[in-house]
């Protein structure tokens, strides 16, 4: 069965895993089909930076999100076997994200999203290093400053500020020093950001990149048959989350804390993505990060195999089947 294949820890899992990612991403590279999104037009700086470096060709931009999108989730495995999140040595938490974060056709293109991603990733591993760490003030600083560079390519990410406060509070009761580090760190690149404007004498623009950043309306361009992977993934995360809610108190205290971390940044995306109308799908790239340690913890636990392997199939088989309709 393909969870029973999957679960092993072994070199041709992985490279079946990259397989089928290069797999997801073809009909895009062929059909050189894209979306437009709102962030096309309206760009937060570093994002804005990084679009003028790249040469402006459709094929390379998207190798370059695909690349950017499979580090983030071989980058998974790292953070596991660092932290020992999920005890097993497994493969799943990178086909999970490359499933949730890119299966549906019109994420496969260069986002800000993409980016943020990219250091939403090392803000949650300096987070959740704060457990046993004796230098919790520099790892609180780095992983505002990571939320920080985050939110100067996609505006929106800012919000995993709230996430990153209340998650360390629930690691390690911290004091004020110590959220102020985390803020600090934050402030940090847009510190930075706002001296450069203020040298050119542009800081005037700073309310107007905000407000539009924030307030515009992003719609959804998704086809009907899109919504069947999306409503999918939406009953994977009520499952999944009971499962977790239910087991989680017989492991050891740091992953019952690690989890909690994971719930708060799912909230945290889940409630920016539905308040703010700038937000829309593109918000995957992030919220597959904590969503894919809470089902791989599913995947690698759960009793019932039956259900486990069918639902494990069905994510696959549904990620297959999108790139045909």
């Amino acid at each position: 069965m393909l969870l029973k294949f999957f679960r092993r820890p072994l070199p041709i899992v992985l490279t079946s895993i990259i397989l089928l990612a290069i797999g997801l991403w073809v009909k895009t590279l062929v059909t050189k089909f894209t979306v437009p999104f709102y962030f096309d037009s309206i760009q937060m700086p570093l994002y804005k930076l990084i679009i003028e470096w790249i040469p402006n060709n459709f094929i390379v931009s998207t190798i370059i999100a695909f690349a950017l999108s499979l580090i983030v989730g071989l980058w998974l495995l790292g953070l596991n076997s660092k932290h020992i999140i999920i005890k097993q040595r497994t493969y799943i938490p990178t086909l999970i994200y490359i499933i949730i974060a890119t299966s549906i056709l019109p994420l496969q293109r260069l986002s800000p999203a993409v980016f943020a991603a990219f250091f939403i990733l090392p803000s949650i591993n300096h987070l959740l290093s704060i457990y046993q760490s004796q230098n919790v003030l520099d790892h609180l600083y780095r992983a505002g400053f990571y939320v920080g560079l985050a939110s100067l390519f996609y505006a929106p990410a800012s919000a995993f500020l709230i996430g990153l406060l209340v998650s360390a509070i629930v690691i390690k009761s911290t004091n004020t020093k110590e959220i102020l580090a985390a803020i600090g760190g934050f402030l940090t690149p847009w510190f930075f950001f706002i001296f450069i404007l203020y040298i050119f004498d542009n800081t005037s623009t700073i309310a107007e990149l905000l407000t539009i950043n924030f307030r515009t309306e992003a719609e959804l361009n998704l086809e009907w048959h899109q919504y069947i992977p999306v409503g999918f993934m939406a009953l994977l995360l009520l499952t999944t989350g009971l499962f977790v809610a239910d087991s989680i108190g017989h492991e050891k205290i740091n992953v019952r804390k690690f989890f909690t971390v994971f719930f708060w940044y799912t909230a945290t995306g889940i409630i920016t993505l539905v308040f703010l109308p700038t937000v829309s799908y593109e918000m995957a790239y992030i919220l597959a990060i904590p969503l894919a340690f809470q089902f791989s913890y599913y995947f690698s636990y759960a009793k019932n195999k039956f259900w486990s392997e069918l639902l494990f199939s069905l994510i696959i088989v549904l990620a297959i089947v999108a790139q045909f309709i």
